[in-house]
């Protein structure tokens, strides 16, 4: 049996972001030459804890990373990788696996043959989303 999930905690985001998120991004981004990037991350009340971190890896890395302010919390909407994850929850529910390993290759070959023209519908979505979430002030707009 699997193990109930929960929200990450300030202290872990702030660890994460620290240790992991920002020398990869600059790791990623160096290698393109740049050195200024914009960070986007929802609302969640624990993302807050970035704000310090990010201004002392400012401060003594040489990038300017920005984080884009004012993103809703919780924002699925505006993620068309949710609507992906439910398609693949689905597919993988009607197997019925009854092995981690099964239920990993269930994930896996469902991933692989993910319908291109859902992806192309999804990403032809974006605009509409964008659309309906400023006109509910960063409401759900029931995508």
């Amino acid at each position: 049996a699997g193990q109930n999930s929960r929200n990450i905690t300030a202290g872990e985001y702030r660890h994460v972001t620290a240790s992991t998120l920002l020398p990869e991004g600059k790791m990623i981004f160096g290698q393109k030459g740049e050195t200024e990037w914009v960070f986007q991350q929802d609302g969640d009340p624990a993302h807050s804890a970035v704000k310090p971190v990010m201004r002392t890896f400012n401060q003594y890395s040489g990038n300017h990373v920005t984080l884009l302010d004012n993103w809703p919390p919780n924002s699925p909407d505006l993620s068309p990788i949710e609507n992906v994850w439910g398609y693949v929850d689905a597919q993988v529910a009607e197997l019925g696996c009854k092995t981690f390993d099964e239920f990993k290759e269930a994930v896996m070959h469902t991933f692989r043959t993910l319908p291109i023209e859902m992806c192309e519908r999804l990403m032809d979505s974006i605009p509409r989303r964008l659309e309906r979430v400023i006109q509910r002030n960063g409401g759900k707009c029931g995508y």
